[in-house]
């Protein structure tokens, strides 16, 4: 059957239509759309077949190519695996970081007996083996975003959500989840993101903003106010100084607040800005 011309057509089909819906489904994927994971599990498992079936083509080097096969096939699953978050992930990319060099060798010193397709899908599996030891070019691959600039700055915001939100989308509590745990999170925040030199000035000001818009936890405002006064020590930008002015109000430092809203208003000329010193004056007033 091997030998048929009908079986060299169905093999054909399967890599022809395989390779479709993967890239069907890749591209799907890195827009987040529906149906992205379905093309994934029929188009890969299809790949693993063709890889598996081809060395029937020829008997001529048909071992090494059956074992290349399989290396092969056994990479496409752990793609699938990894992509779908199924388990036995960890096992097959063990497995795969030793089976695709060895390929890559056996590769290179039996090229010329190997097809071509062979060669260049191992050569292709090879840079995706190594890739997948840098978060970086994985997440490059996965999104289509080459820009490492949009890619630390993802990991910058994953990183504060995993340490400053809870599972229900809140922030961080000292009521629900006590304040030695908030704490403890704060301490890792300010370590790995505050107190680096060079830190994201901008990226400070953005989470000790919603801060203050979506909490009233007293420790988590503090620290917010000491992210804050340090991007206007940074630069005096409205922006920055309106945040600051807000927690200040916030923390019920009414007159240094004042203050501050008042220069934030001079540059900016904000509405928001306009109506935090009207705030600040009414709380002023009722203290005389």
């Amino acid at each position: 059957f091997g030998a048929n011309l009908a079986f060299h057509k169905i093999l054909a089909y399967i890599f022809k239509i395989s390779l479709a819906l993967f890239f069907l489904s890749y591209m799907l994927k890195t827009q987040s759309l529906d149906g992205a994971n379905a093309l994934m599990v029929i188009s890969i498992p299809m790949m693993s077949v063709y890889f598996l079936l081809i060395p029937k083509y020829k008997k001529e080097g048909s071992l090494i190519e059956y074992l290349l096969g399989i290396a092969i096939s056994i990479t496409l699953l752990t793609i699938l695996l990894k992509s779908m978050h199924w388990p036995g992930t960890d096992i097959l990319k063990i497995i795969t970081s030793v089976l695709i060099p060895v390929a890559l060798i056996f590769t290179y010193f039996k090229r010329n007996i190997i097809r071509p397709v062979i060669i260049r899908t191992i050569i292709i599996l090879s840079v995706v083996v190594a890739g997948s030891f840098s978060q970086y070019v994985m997440s490059a691959i996965r999104t289509l975003n080459f820009n490492y600039a949009a890619y630390e700055q993802h990991e910058k915001e994953m990183y504060t959500r995993s340490l400053l939100i809870m599972e229900d989308g809140e922030f961080i509590n000292s009521r629900i989840i006590g304040s030695d745990s908030v704490q403890s999170m704060l301490e890792k925040f300010n370590k790995d993101v505050v107190n680096v030199d060079n830190p994201d000035y901008d990226f400070l000001n953005e989470v000790a903003w919603h801060v203050y818009l979506n909490s009233n936890d007293s420790i988590l405002l503090k620290n917010a106010l000491v992210w804050s006064e340090k991007t206007i020590k940074h630069e005096k930008d409205w922006v920055c100084l309106d945040t600051y002015a807000a927690l200040l109000y916030k923390n019920k430092m009414f007159e240094e607040a004042k203050v501050y809203a008042e220069e934030a208003y001079e540059l900016g000329n904000d509405d928001v800005t306009y109506k935090l010193i009207q705030d600040i004056d009414s709380v002023l007033s009722i203290q005389e």
